[in-house]
């Protein structure tokens, strides 16, 4: 699909590709979303929460954070003087001030911009450096084995096995109806 036929549906198709994503992966697959601000959509959280998702998920300095004490000013003016990582737990984002695990604000040496990152539920226990780096990975994931030799050489984690629990599911996510996917839906 080309961006110009996006209009008015982006949040809708991403919505449907974490869901369909969500039917093929295997419940004992820990999967967390690493995503620029095109997603960083508050309700968009949630759904990641919803689906047993984490993330971490960088967002605009312009949005309004809220600590754990109540003090809410927008993500920029939370960073550093010095632009070193800070983390934020227990927080709220936006105006309508929905809850996530923490969220890290940093300015390192060498960035054209400060990064914001709304980190999710797996965040707790991770520095605010340890989040940027895992951000940072955003574009390093491992191309899928192509053919199912080169699978096998890779071992197992390389393939996507069905959900035993799951035989009601589509093999093939991208042929379920919507009907089928809002069954589904947590």
């Amino acid at each position: 699909m080309r961006k110009s036929e996006l209009a008015g549906q982006r949040n809708a198709r991403e919505d449907s590709l974490l869901e369909r994503l969500y039917l093929v992966v295997p419940k004992d697959v820990k999967v967390t979303v690493l995503a620029d601000h095109g997603f960083g959509d508050a309700e968009f959280y949630l759904l990641h929460a919803g689906l047993g998702f984490d993330h971490v998920i960088r967002f605009r300095g312009n949005i309004f954070v809220t600590d754990a004490k109540g003090e809410s000013r927008p993500a920029k003016d939370w960073l550093f003087p010095d632009g070193r990582a800070r983390i934020l737990r227990d927080v709220k984002v936006t105006n309508t001030k929905k809850p996530v695990a923490a969220v890290a604000c940093v300015w390192a040496k060498g960035m054209k911009e400060p990064w914001f990152l709304a980190c999710g539920e797996g965040s707790r226990g991770k520095s605010a450096s340890q989040l940027v780096k895992l951000y940072g990975r955003r574009f390093t994931a491992p191309q899928p084995a192509r053919t199912s030799a080169q699978a096998s050489q890779l071992g197992s984690s390389a393939r996507l096995p069905r959900r035993p629990d799951d035989a009601h599911r589509p093999a093939d996510p991208s042929t379920a109806d919507n009907d089928t996917l809002a069954r589904w839906r947590p």
